[in-house]
């Protein structure tokens, strides 16, 4: 199934776009392509396959975890506000600050020293 990302802000100004393939069933990724637009304080990145970003899948609530830390000391978080069955719409989780280096639901890491913008 592909997901689109629609609408989706950072407490920044700062978008996330694009679209992801999963399979619920088997919990397996297929093409994605999501973009995260700079903002004043911090650049964006291109989470893709062809970019070298690594994945991740966690259960309960869903989500689902691009990593570029490697690359460009991005890592996107999308924890969705309930378990992905089937086709249909389904909200993220907004993120929750907890101090410096974490957050909680939703959120992007931006550098390496793990300064974040969080999905409001």
């Amino acid at each position: 199934m592909r997901f689109t990302l629609t609408g989706v802000t950072f407490n920044d100004g700062s978008t996330a776009s694009g679209s992801l393939i999963f399979n619920p069933s088997n919990q397996t990724y297929g093409a994605f392509n999501i973009i995260t637009s700079s903002s004043l304080p911090y650049t964006g990145s291109t989470y893709s396959p062809g970019m070298g970003t690594a994945t991740n899948y966690l259960s309960s609530p869903d989500t689902f975890i691009f990593d570029n830390f490697s690359i460009d000391f991005h890592y996107l978080v999308l924890a969705f506000s309930g378990h992905i069955t089937g086709p249909g719409v389904y909200a993220l989780e907004p993120g929750v600050p907890h101090g410096p280096e974490t957050f909680s639901w939703s959120g992007e890491f931006v550098d390496m020293a793990l300064d974040y913008r969080l999905v409001t």
